[in-house]
């Protein structure tokens, strides 16, 4: 284990001493996207296996054959979501909030801004803020004064709390869309009340009745005394692929591995039926959530 801190400098040593000092066969992580872009490619020229159970930028499996995600990029979310969001809730126009200088959220405001125009929604404006900002006050009273349907964020968690908050202090009271920074009870649990109504796209639900989620989530919460979320379940079936192409595999060779790994197809895991593309991106269904009452439930046509 090696803590990257949300830090790109410390991603690159840690990936670093387990590729190079300890010799691993695979890694699991980094945690953000942008931690990824600048580690993986170190696990890419060692010829060893990186698998990304929270990256959902776009361009992470383009660094090379052994870097892999499990974690369902934005581009196979967001569209749905917004989809799905325009036709139940009858959206017509939005405003933009997205942090502009990481990866992750700067991807997937692109995404965002792609799948509104494709589903005919107006974007009334749009505002930045960078990471590790905390009074959003200023560019959501730009956003609220022209008379959204919905606000469309992209933001890691920590803003993502504030900017709930912040938002419905300033009286809005429509649906937040947001991206896959704000699919966490975390979120739910630090925005409380306000965070009712939140719509956020996801790979995963607890509420799934697939047999093998339904077991993992028992499991769970008997070992940590409370529910996993959507990273959890994805950091589980990340273990459980990498111990699969090592058993497939018959062997610890980084590169046996690393082809055991991309050939794993209709996988039957807590996300769903898995099988990687051939770029090595996942392929699974994903869901559409709304807040409600403090979790996560499956958006429906009955909201």
């Amino acid at each position: 284990f090696e803590d990257s801190a949300s830090e790109n400098e410390q991603a690159i040593n840690a990936m670093t001493k387990l590729v190079e000092e300890d010799q691993v066969v695979a890694v699991i992580g980094p945690t953000l996207s942008r931690e990824a872009f600048s580690a993986d490619p170190i696990a890419q020229e060692n010829g060893t296996v990186v698998i990304g159970v929270s990256n959902t930028a776009a361009g992470i499996t383009d660094m090379g054959e052994f870097v892999f995600r499990n974690s369902l990029p934005e581009s196979d979310v967001i569209p749905g979501t917004v989809a799905q969001a325009t036709a139940i809730l009858g959206l017509e126009k939005v405003g933009i909030l997205y942090g502009n200088d990481d990866d992750f959220t700067v991807s997937g405001y692109g995404v965002f801004k792609s799948a509104l125009e494709e589903n005919g929604v107006e974007i009334l404006g749009e505002e930045t803020f960078a990471v590790g900002d905390v009074d959003f006050n200023a560019q959501l009273t730009n956003l609220i004064a022209n008379e959204p349907d919905a606000l469309v964020v992209s933001a890691l968690a920590a803003e993502a709390v504030q900017i709930i908050i912040q938002a419905r202090a300033l009286g809005f009271e429509g649906p937040i869309i947001g991206g896959n920074g704000f699919n966490s009870p975390a979120v739910l649990d630090q925005s409380g009340a306000d965070s009712e109504g939140l719509i956020v796209g996801a790979a995963w639900n607890i509420a799934s009745p697939n047999e093998y989620s339904v077991a993992f989530s028992a499991a769970f919460e008997e070992a940590f005394s409370n529910k996993p979320d959507q990273f959890a379940a994805q950091a589980y079936s990340g273990a459980w692929l990498v111990a699969t192409a090592i058993r497939c595999a018959d062997s610890v060779d980084r590169t046996a591995v690393r082809d055991a790994l991309a050939g794993i197809t209709e996988f039957n895991s807590p996300l769903g039926v898995f099988s990687f593309d051939e770029n090595r991106n996942p392929v699974h269904d994903p869901v559409v959530q709304i807040a409600r009452d403090g979790a996560f439930a499956v958006l429906t046509s009955e909201e």
